[in-house]
This record gives C-alpha cells, structure tokens and sequence, in this order.
C-alpha cells in the first residue's frame, strides 16, 4: 500500500511543523508538503500528489473556506478542517463539511499523543475516499422529488441514524426529508465531544424539529423529535417504570464516539419489532453488533448504498453480515420510511 502524501496549509509556521513533526512519527505518511495561506494550497495540489488536505480557516490572502472550494471543485481531494474552534468556528466547519470537507478537528492548545492518534486516524480514514468513484453525495438533493407522509401507526416506531466519516455532509438532506414525519429519532454520529454543542447549533439551524441533546439520565418520550447521543457518554435505553436514557462514560480507548452498538443493542430489547435501524456513511463497523440485535428482535435494518456513501465501511459490514433488509439511496429515505420497500 502506498503511503499518504499529506498537504498542511496553515498561517502559523509553529502549527505547520508541530503537525508536520507528528505525522513524520508515522510509517503510513509519505511526502509532507506545506503551505502558508489558501492560495499556496491550491497551487501546491495542482501540482503534487496530495492524498490528503490538513486545512486552517483563518488564513490570509485566500481563507481556508475558499481555498477548500476550489481544491474540492478541481480536484476532489479529502479535506479536513484543522482549525481552533469556538462556538461560530464550529458551526462554520460543519457548513463546510456539507459542502467540500469531510472532517473537522478542533486544534488543541497543545499537541498531545492523543491528539495525535486522533489526527493519523482521520487522515488513514480520509485517504481511502474516492471521489470519482463514487456517486456525487452533492447531487442528491436534486434527486429529492417528493417527501412522503407516511401513516399515523409510524409514532410507535424508534428510528436510529448511526453515521460516522462523511455524515455530516448528508444530515441536511436527511433532516430534510424527516420534517414532517412525526416519530422519534435517535441520531448518533461519530464526533469529537469538544464539537458536540456546535454540531447540536448546527442541526438546529436546518430542522424545525425538536433537537434534544442526550446529556442526562433523561426519560425517553414517545413524540415527534429528535434526540442527539453525546460523544462524551455511552449511551443504553432502559425500561423499568418507564423509558429512560442510561449514560456512562466513554473510556480513553474508544476511537469512535458516541458508539451506535450499545444503544441500538438495548433499544431493540425494548422495542423488538417496532425498531427501525439506519446505517450511513463512515469508517468503522459500528452498528455491526446493533443491527445484528435488531434483527433478532424483529426489527428492521436498512443500509445506505455503499456505491453512494462517502466511506463505505459502515454500511458494507452489515450488508456483508446478512443483517440489512434494504439497500437504499438518501434521496429515497422518506420513502423507504413510509413504505419500507
């Protein structure tokens, strides 16, 4: 396997080589190349081998949002948003997920092992998206023609989204076709937990639906919202008197969270038939284990098509697994809701 040719475009020369120091560590990353502002990386990718693009926002002469356009439009490389995040900053990375990254990480104060780890992981991940082979996710939403309504029965149903890498790029179409079905989902993707209440901001900006933030042993209820799983927690539905939220504390050895496979797991004893799995885009095979326990209660598991997912891995385990009742494409998803073929 070839090794990782990585382009850092950041205005600080400290930040530039601290990240180029931590990747030289990694026996997986080839040539490292750098760039001072926006312009600079653009020209660099147009003439080197760049697998994968570390990208600042702040930049002089041509910003990190710019730049990121035109090295997507012209060149479809993967990049991920490096960049010190405050509250807007967020907000502003995930807009720009949606639109020409795939990942963003908040630039700590210091650089840790951790941190390391965090970043080698998203930069393996990233190098192994295609984009030209694989369907455009940003022409999806012109092929939303109609959102269906589905019958009044659907309430009693639990829907669970699990997505990771390339998740947010697709959770506005998503939300867009769930407006006006009213059921309770449960959204789980794969984030840092320093990125959560931005990520939460951001949701909120692209649905009318009630957003709530599982961040407590909250009671689950029955109704039409949406309720988001923090990455700081593992997360399990209980049911004594009532339903409820069950939260503990992710561990340092998690690599992805929030984890689908604990909640999915004890949502389908409690909801056997009327569960309703979704598994989207990302680098993992979380939801593996989630949707081998929905179909053993009766419910349902439906798989987005690997062909069309940012990063496939998610998707194809549970495929490969038998687990998946339905392959289906994003811009069917309200469709597949309300009819489930």
């Amino acid at each position: 396997m070839s090794k990782i040719n990585v382009l850092i475009a950041d205005d600080s020369v400290f930040i530039r080589e601290a990240l180029k120091s931590m990747l030289e560590d990694s026996a997986e990353i080839g040539e490292i190349f750098l760039a001072e502002n926006g312009k600079q990386a653009i020209e660099i990718c147009g003439k080197k081998r760049i697998d994968v693009v570390l990208m600042d926002l702040d930049m002089p002469e041509v910003n990190g949002e710019e730049a990121s356009r035109v090295i997507y439009e012209n060149y479809r490389l993967p990049i991920i948003v490096v960049t010190a995040l405050d509250s807007a900053m967020i907000k502003q990375a995930f807009s720009l997920i949606q639109n020409y990254c795939i990942d963003v990480v908040n630039k700590p104060e210091g650089f840790s092992k951790g941190f390391q780890d965090i970043l080698l992981r998203k930069i393996k991940n990233a190098s192994t998206i295609n984009y030209k082979s694989k369907k455009v996710v940003d022409g999806l939403k012109d092929k939303i023609n109609e959102i269906i309504l589905p019958d009044e029965d659907i309430l009693k149903n639990l829907y669970i989204f699990a997505m990771s890498t390339g998740g947010p790029k697709i959770t506005p179409l998503i939300l867009k076709q769930i407006e006006t079905i009213n059921a309770p989902f449960v959204l789980i993707q794969h984030i840092e937990p320093e990125m959560f209440e931005g990520y939460i901001e951001w949701i909120e900006s692209k649905t009318s639906k009630e957003i709530i933030s599982v961040d407590y042993e909250l009671l689950f209820e029955q109704k039409d919202c949406i309720y988001v799983l923090n990455p700081k927690y593992h997360t399990e539905l209980k049911k004594i008197n009532s339903r409820f939220f069950k939260l503990q504390k992710i561990s340092k050895n998690d690599l992805y969270t929030p984890p689908a496979d604990p909640f999915v797991i004890s949502a389908a004893k409690i909801f056997k038939s009327n569960i309703r799995f979704f598994v989207f885009t990302g680098m993992c095979s979380d939801g593996l284990e989630g949707a081998k326990a929905v179909k053993e209660n009766g419910g349902k598991v439906f798989c987005q098509e690997p062909e069309e997912a940012l990063v496939s891995t998610m998707s194809q385990s549970v495929i490969n697994a038998g687990y998946c009742d339905k392959v289906f494409s994003v811009a069917d998803l309200s469709k597949v809701i309300a009819y489930e073929f």
